[in-house]
Order: C-alpha cells, then structure tokens, then sequence
C-alpha cells in the first residue's frame, strides 16, 4: 500500500476528498433549496403586498393585449389570423394557463412567481458551473432579491419569460463542451429560439454564443463545429414552426 508524505494511505485520502465533494455538493444543492425559497417568499410577498390595489386587476397597454389575445386562444382559436404582430410565446403562455385554470390572474401571476424563482436556481447552477458554485449562489441571491425583477414577475408581461429562457440558456453553456452532451446544445439553442419569441432582438445573441464557441480552447475545431451546427438546430426547431405558420 502506498503511503503520502504524511503517512496516509492513498486509497483513504481518496476517500477523504469525496467525503469533501459530497458534502460540497450537499451543501451547493442546500443553498439552491434556500435560494428558491427565498427568491419565491419575495414574489409571494409582492404580490400579498399588490393584492388590494388597482395594479392586480387592471390591465394597461401591453397587459391588455397580451390578456386579449390569450382569451382568444383560451377560447379555441389556437392558429389565429393572419401574421403574428408581435412575438407570441407570452399571449400562449397566458393562454394555456386560461384553458387550465380559467381567467384567473391570480393563478397567472403565483404560476409566475414560481418560474421567477426557477430563474434564479438556474443562474446560480450557470454561475457555479462557469466560475464559482459561491459565485453562483451570490448571482441567484442578487437576481432573487433585485427589485425590479420580484415586481415584474408579478405582472402581465413578458420580461418573465425571457429571463427564464436566459438563465436556462446560460444553465445549458456552462457545462464542459468536451464532454459530447451535444443534446445540451440543442437544448440551448431552443431556449434561445424560444427567447427570441418573447423578444425578437434577442435573435443576435446566437452570432455572440457561436463566436464564443469559435473561440474556446482544449476543444477539437471539429467538436466545436457540431456543438454549433446543434445549437442553431434547435434555434431553428424553436423558430421553424412559427415561421411556417406565418
């Protein structure tokens, strides 16, 4: 049996540090648990606070639209009329919600809350595969805690879901590019596909996650090349069908 410097096994220092990696990970996965928590009181909270003011019921500009168009859907009209005039993801995010549960804002905005603080489980899982799991945790806090976000989580826009497919996007790049999970790449490409149909000048990012690609290192150029053409298959899967209705 081989023995360090300080007279330890080799097979028992192995041991020792995966008794530290899992309670590492442990601990990681504990703080992500409170992270949600935290960031959902705080949404939760918002919307308690807004129960009794005009701001809970009454839908102004974009809301209100937004809340039509989903009623028409709710309604049965899930293909519409002529070309989309605007990006359509949120209106059948509503809408689907409408045909489950019925015209409830309520509903609409605690369903919110709880994507609002998935977002913020995501960027940390981003932040600690990208830097630090600390670091992670620290982004998820601020994005928990920051107040513009906890107020428009709980309103009839979609500021929400772009957010979320933001975060899921960045969830899905984090990981190590070598080690062939191409579906991850699809998978990131559709978040970014379907970011694109709550706000269309998201679209240039994919030139920005593509360059970046080009540029990391300790990859082979042929790897990267199939990471890339994986991920604009799934912008396109996200795409494709909206454009085919249109």
């Amino acid at each position: 049996m081989n023995a360090n410097h300080s007279g330890y096994p080799s097979d028992a220092l192995m041991a020792d540090a995966a008794t530290v990696t899992g309670a590492e990970r442990k601990r990681f996965r504990g703080w992500l648990i409170g992270l949600f928590v935290v960031a959902l009181a705080a949404r939760l909270l918002n919307l308690w606070l807004l129960r009794d003011t005009p701001m809970f019921e009454v839908l102004l500009g974009d809301a209100q639209s937004y809340d039509g168009w989903a009623r028409q859907i709710a309604s049965g009209d899930w293909v519409g009329q002529g070309v989309f005039y605007q990006a359509p993801l949120y209106p059948y995010f509503l809408g689907a919600i409408y045909t489950i549960f019925g015209h409830d804002l309520a509903v609409v905005r605690g369903i919110q809350a709880v994507i609002g603080a998935l977002s913020c489980v995501l960027l940390a899982l981003a932040g600690g595969r990208f830097f630090s799991k600390w670091a992670g945790v620290a982004a998820g806090a601020i994005l928990a805690l920051y107040a513009p976000a906890i107020f428009l989580d709980g309103t009839i826009q979609k500021t929400l879901l772009s957010t979320f497919f933001l975060c899921w996007m960045l969830w899905l790049l984090s990981g190590d590019p070598a080690d062939g999970r191409r579906g991850r790449w699809f998978g990131a490409g559709a978040a970014l596909g379907a970011m694109v149909l709550i706000r269309e000048n998201a679209l240039p990012l994919a030139g920005a996650v593509v360059a970046w690609l080009g540029l990391l290192g300790g990859v082979a150029r042929s790897h990267r090349v199939a990471l890339g053409g994986f991920f604009l298959a799934g912008l396109l899967a996200a795409l494709l069908p909206v454009g085919v209705r249109n």
